[in-house]
């Protein structure tokens, strides 16, 4: 699931996230992910509102993973002009 952050309130919310940090996200709206713009795999995605609250995460679990992701085979990657032979 990947988040967006309207354009509003960006002013309020980019001091509260850095990277690299983990955080407790709550009070915000689950919708279908964009067709057009898809950075992870999925079908729904999380946008912040004036309500949502972002705190730092404490005392995680060594087991958190750092890093999460997925690849995707060439022959998988479809340009959006058509299939095209690699």
């Amino acid at each position: 699931m990947y988040a967006e952050i309207p354009q509003e309130i960006i002013p309020a919310v980019d001091p509260l996230i850095c990277v690299d940090n983990i955080y407790v996200i709550s009070k915000f709206k689950v919708n279908p992910a964009k067709a057009t713009y898809k950075p992870l795999d999925g079908h729904l995605m999380l946008e912040f509102t004036e309500f949502t609250s972002v705190k730092l995460a404490e005392n995680l679990p060594k087991t958190f993973p750092a890093y999460v992701y997925t690849l995707t085979a060439f022959d998988k990657i479809v340009p959006s002009e058509g299939q095209v032979s690699l």
